[in-house]
């Protein structure tokens, strides 16, 4: 918010106009002597210019402090569709799980149209794979159909790999779906499976969170499916978010944050956060170049973020208001965040209900 004094200003809606180099301003209030104008995001360093009824005079120099913000970079939290287009125009129907490949494309888990989904950096949404039928037949990506899809991830070939239900399906860069697991033939079923994250390495192995039957399992490249940790052995109870940092360390979103070595050694990474208010139900868990975490902390309507020395701050969201609210992260909301993803310069994507939300410095 920045105050401008002066004389002559309108005093009737409308009569005032503000830009910040260029940039068209949100008036909040206003006398004929002062106008309370917001910054807009990402205005830059420039000239204050005040148009009133018509005339436009130039002011001082504005210098811009970029701050961490949160936009909206595709879909609408409150309008879920099928639509494919840019940014906002394109359409989701309950987003789940998340990914990022070494372009920076997104790959979402449009769970509630059952399609997956694929997001340019330029924010242009089109269907990757899925004919919108409920099913799970494999094929050409337009063909094939998904029956619940959650979760995603990309290894750096371009095959993006998802959990859908109790099937681990895979989509070639060519668009050929096919199907390289289910649990069912695999003799681990305690219960009826639900994938509901996946991880990948850089030999092709698969991890997977088994929300259903409390388990951490790992899929080699031939589908040989063998579980490293579940309630058997360990207090994970109900692990939801996966994610491998450059050491082969998994890590478990599962009320708290749970660590499993590359020798299956479990621990507790993180029980609670630094600022008091712990985790509620966390989904998505992430990892930036930094070896910073980042988490959907789903029941908190928030972003969380765990340093590699395990301190935990909010990034941004607040608990107890659900909305679609961009700006800075201190005054943001989320709906019902789920998924998560980092690209290469740390900007954080976030599956919120029917939009994809990104924070980053503006």
């Amino acid at each position: 918010m920045v105050i401008i004094t002066g004389t002559g200003f309108s005093t009737t809606f409308n009569g005032n106009q503000v830009y910040f180099n260029g940039k068209a301003a949100t008036i909040e209030s206003y006398s004929s002597t002062q106008i309370y104008a917001d910054v807009p995001l990402a205005a830059g360093t420039g000239n204050i210019t005040v148009k009133v009824n018509g005339v436009t005079t130039a002011g001082p120099v504005f210098t811009y402090q970029p701050s961490l913000v949160v936009t909206t970079f595709a879909g609408n939290m409150f309008q879920g569709g099928t639509a494919n287009g840019t940014g906002e125009n394109a359409r989701f129907n309950s987003l789940a799980g998340l990914a990022i490949d070494k372009n920076g494309n997104l790959y979402a888990a449009d769970e509630g149209n059952t399609v997956i989904r694929k997001i340019t950096p330029q924010a242009v949404v089109t269907t990757l794979a899925g004919s919108g039928k409920q099913g799970n037949t494999d094929g050409t990506a337009s063909v094939a159909t998904f029956e619940d899809p959650t979760a995603v991830a990309v290894d750096q070939q371009g095959n993006v790999f998802i959990g859908d239900s109790y099937l681990l399906r895979k989509i070639t860069p060519d668009g050929t779906v096919s199907t390289i697991a289910t649990h069912l033939n695999a003799g681990l079923s305690i219960g009826y499976p639900m994938i509901t994250a996946i991880t990948v390495d850089g030999s092709g192995n698969l991890y997977i969170t088994d929300k259903a039957n409390h388990l951490v399992e790992k899929v080699t490249a031939d589908g040989n499916i063998t579980a490293i940790a579940g309630p058997n052995s360990t207090s994970i109870v109900s692990p939801y978010g996966i994610v491998l940092d450059n050491f082969g360390n998994l890590f478990i979103t599962d009320g708290l944050i749970w660590k499993i070595t590359p020798q299956n050694i479990v621990s507790k990474f993180v029980a609670g956060s630094a600022d008091g208010q712990g985790f509620s139900n966390p989904k998505g868990i992430a990892i930036d170049n930094k070896g910073n975490f980042y988490i959907a902390d789903t029941g908190n309507l928030a972003v969380k973020k765990i340093t590699a020395s395990g301190i935990v701050t909010t990034v941004a969201g607040n608990t107890n208001n659900a909305a679609l609210i961009n700006g800075i992260v201190s005054k943001a909301s989320f709906g019902f965040p789920t998924g998560i993803a980092v690209d290469a310069l740390g900007n954080v994507f976030v599956a919120d209900a029917n939009a994809i939300r990104e924070i980053s410095v503006q």
